[in-house]
């Protein structure tokens, strides 16, 4: 009986010291303070702007305390408010001042004696600095800070909003997740906002958190942000959502062999300059022109650094060639547009005022190199030309060169004569004659 008293002494005795212990561990573990690293008198002088004057009058000493994060308090014969300046404190202090409380969220506070570190309490008008080291096991309690972001605009948002709506229809921005140190899909905290973007509160911010902001829309970047010691100390942070970028790039073929065309001026606008709109009217092409660019001797072009998924009105020009504008959207690097471009036509008749010409030869430079010539009826379709005039050829008449103004039907009366003879004219739509130059 005596033996199993002392067996249950004994556990309980063992019991009792591992409580005492683990009692220990936890006080241990949580009595931290901050680290006094060094007090020091400076030899900056405290200019007239600078000073400090106590209830009796007599100009303070100035100790600047150099400590992570801004949510420190003060305690001891404190001139004030202290005041939080980027990376420090700056503490007004009575003159001979021996002591000065330094307290940090959840730990324990540090008393800094002056006596022992500088052999006196401190002096008016001088300047002293306090190092302070934090635990990094530590983290302190932050601050709310109000976030608030626009979204990059669209082109001509106010003026022809009604036509950047159709353009941006592809852009919808529904919500946006806002992250507090997101890594690795572990973070500290997290805000889904769906409407009002402004105004996003945001808890337990410090200096040196990353702010992740993830949009809804893939046309919209992921936007991340560190704190730094001027949003902690206005707990305001602004910020723009901007929109990604992505190039477009094309090639421009002939639609009846195939082959590249070179030297096609482009214009890239960002709203369509010959479509009018209801209110404003069509907005002019120098105002709207995003960029240029030109194809090159295989008659491919890029223009880069587009909004992606912004859908672009392309004007262009090429030589010989019809010119219908288009719409294209940016959406990747990959993608390459290819556009087939047929040529220009027009049809000549060539008569001598009675009866129609055959064999009447037609010369132009045009983009196949190649001449023309009448048939049984005097017609000839005169394709590609690149040319401003065109000139017509006949045994046994005077040889015409007509300037061209349109890619209209031409009906030309041709006079008998040398055909070594060129004469100049133009071409009367209305009278439907020529008239010579």
């Amino acid at each position: 009986m005596q033996n199993a008293i002392n067996m249950v002494h004994r556990f309980i005795l063992r019991l009792l010291v591992f409580y005492l212990v683990f009692l220990y561990g936890v006080n241990t573990a949580f009595a931290l303070s901050p680290q006094l690293k060094s007090v020091v008198l400076t030899t900056d002088p405290m200019t007239t702007a600078i000073q400090r004057y106590d209830n009796n009058g007599d100009i303070c000493a100035l100790v600047k305390v150099i400590v992570p994060g801004n949510e420190v308090t003060f305690e001891g014969n404190v001139v004030g408010t202290c005041e939080f300046k980027t990376s420090e404190y700056w503490c007004y202090l009575s003159p001979n001042t021996r002591f000065l409380k330094i307290k940090y969220p959840n730990m324990d506070p540090l008393m800094v004696d002056f006596h022992k570190h500088i052999g006196m309490g401190v002096q008016s008008r001088r300047i002293y600095e306090i190092h302070i080291i934090i635990p990094s096991n530590v983290r302190s309690t932050g601050v709310p800070i109000k976030l608030s972001f626009e979204k990059q605009k669209d082109y001509y948002d106010s003026r022809y909003s009604t036509e950047c709506k159709v353009r941006t229809a592809l852009i919808e921005l529904e919500s946006v997740d806002v992250y507090v140190n997101l890594k690795n899909d572990i973070f500290d905290s997290h805000v889904k906002v769906s409407e009002n973007f402004n105004d996003i509160l945001l808890g337990d911010i410090h200096v040196g958190d990353v702010i992740t902001i993830i949009p809804s829309s893939d046309v919209y970047r992921t936007e991340r942000i560190t704190i730094v010691d001027s949003v902690v100390t206005k707990n305001l942070l602004n910020t723009k959502l901007n929109r990604k970028g992505a190039p477009i790039k094309g090639i421009f073929v002939d639609e009846k062999t195939g082959l590249p065309i070179p030297n096609v001026s482009i214009d890239l606008c960002v709203l369509n300059p010959t479509q009018r709109s209801s209110y404003w009217g069509p907005p002019s092409k120098e105002n709207v022109i995003y960029k240029k660019a030109i194809t090159d001797k295989d008659g491919k072009y890029e223009v880069r650094n587009c909004f992606y998924k912004y859908i672009y009105n392309v004007q262009y020009s090429a030589s010989g060639y019809k010119c219908p504008s288009f719409d294209l959207i940016a959406l990747s690097d990959t993608i390459t547009y290819t556009h087939k471009l047929s040529p220009v036509a027009f049809d000549v008749f060539v008569t001598d005022g009675k009866k129609p010409l055959k064999g009447a030869t037609i010369n132009c430079d045009n983009i196949y190199n190649t001449t023309f010539q009448t048939n049984e009826s005097g017609k000839a379709t005169i394709v590609g030309c690149t040319d401003k005039s065109f000139i017509i050829k006949l045994e046994g008449f005077e040889t015409l060169e007509i300037i061209k103004k349109h890619y209209d039907a031409y009906t030309i009366k041709m006079k008998r004569g040398n055909s070594n003879t060129i004469k100049k004219a133009e071409y009367d739509y209305i009278k439907e004659k020529i008239r010579y130059l």
